[in-house]
This record gives C-alpha cells, sequence and structure tokens, in this order.
C-alpha cells in the first residue's frame, strides 16, 4: 500500500472525523448564517425532469420544438437526490424545491407514471407537477387522459386530480423555462 493511501477501516474512520469536525463547525457559526448555508444546501433548483424506462424505447423522448434551450434544466432518469436522505426535517424542505416550486416531472407512458407515483412518497405526490405523455411522446387525448386517472385510483393513487397534467407542456416550457 502506498504511503498516500489508506486503509479501508483507517479511511472509514477518517471520513467520520471530518464529518464530526464539519458538524462541530458549522454548530458554532451564527445562527443566521447556518440557516443561510442550510437553506442553499436543501433547496433545489427548478429542473424539468424526464423520467422513462429504456426497455421499449430505441432513443430517449424528447418534445419536439424545445430541445435546444431545454437540455440546461433538463434531468433524465433522476427522481431523486440524495439530499433527500439526509433526515426527516431537511427531507420535507427538499422535497418542496425538488418536486414543487417550478419544478417539472414528465413521464412517458402508464408504466413509467405507476414507477413514478410508487417511488414518491405519499406525503410528497401533492408537491408534484407531473406531465403525463404517451409513450411515444404525444399528448393524450381526452379518453386516453380517463383511462390514466381511473386507473392510478384503480392502483390506490387517490387525489391526483391536481397532480396529473396532460396538455399544455410545450406552452410552460416556453413561458416558464425560455425553451423557444
Amino acid at each position: 500500500m502506498s504511503p498516500n493511501t489508506m486503509s479501508p477501516t483507517k479511511q472509514e474512520q477518517h471520513e467520520a472525523e471530518d464529518t464530526l469536525a464539519l458538524r462541530e463547525r458549522l454548530e458554532g457559526l451564527p445562527q443566521e448564517l447556518y440557516n443561510e448555508i442550510y437553506n442553499l444546501t436543501f433547496t433545489a433548483e427548478s429542473k424539468i425532469r424526464f423520467f422513462y424506462k429504456f426497455s421499449n424505447r430505441l432513443v430517449s423522448p424528447t418534445i419536439g420544438g424545445s430541445e435546444t434551450m431545454i437540455e440546461k434544466r433538463l434531468v433524465r432518469n433522476q427522481l431523486f437526490s440524495h439530499l433527500l436522505h439526509v433526515d426527516r426535517a431537511s427531507r420535507v424542505q427538499f422535497a418542496k424545491s425538488h418536486f414543487g416550486q417550478g419544478s417539472i416531472l414528465v413521464t412517458f407512458g402508464w408504466q413509467d407514471l405507476l414507477c413514478v407515483l410508487s417511488a414518491v412518497q405519499k406525503d410528497h405526490r401533492p408537491l408534484l407537477r407531473l406531465y403525463v405523455r404517451g409513450p411515444w411522446c404525444e399528448e393524450l387525448d381526452e379518453f386516453r387522459q380517463g383511462g390514466f386517472t381511473a386507473r392510478c385510483q384503480r392502483e390506490g393513487f387517490d387525489g391526483l386530480e391536481e397532480v396529473l397534467v396532460f396538455t399544455g407542456l410545450i406552452e410552460v416550457l416556453e413561458d416558464e423555462f425560455d425553451c423557444e
């Protein structure tokens, strides 16, 4: 082992000591500064999150006409951030910005929607602004919209009428995210 490499046990001990030292230093800061650091850490930037499975796809889904500017704000298949797993108090704060406050989640087809709804904590679901598209990126007609909503209710996902959005995604991207 080279002199610059630690054994795994020593490395874990070193990381634990670093974490404790950082915590002590943070707790020694003035409360206003501590609060500002905490808020900056546990506030997510608004993003457009595309969530889809690759199983039946040859290419990643896109929303026609908005691919160029959208790429800066687009996150693909990253539903959760590690910051949702720090502690209960920070999870609530981070979830509000990660899932809400200007962020948009887009699913493509029933299976993708089911995966998202199953993965998101029940108390975080009302925060979602969830655009549902067809498996080939198309808007769903009224009949299919009703089918998706009814199927969600049958699967036990009640109260999603305010969360599921079926139309107007391109307009929202253009208006809110300056994607022209």
